[in-house]
């Protein structure tokens, strides 16, 4: 993941796309690991009765 991430620096410079990129990025790792914390935690039963 990290040598990922590097090489993606290298080519992605921060312009006003390059940052969008990061940005997606960013939000969607975010959102992944919520994801995946949700899933360990019992999925749509502990979701219900959570909120």
């Amino acid at each position: 993941m990290r040598r990922l991430i590097r090489r993606w620096r290298e080519r992605v410079d921060f312009t006003a796309p390059g940052l969008l990129v990061w940005i997606v990025l960013g939000v969607g790792y975010s959102l992944w690991e919520e994801f995946e914390q949700w899933r360990a935690a019992g999925g749509m039963k502990r979701k219900e009765t959570g909120q």
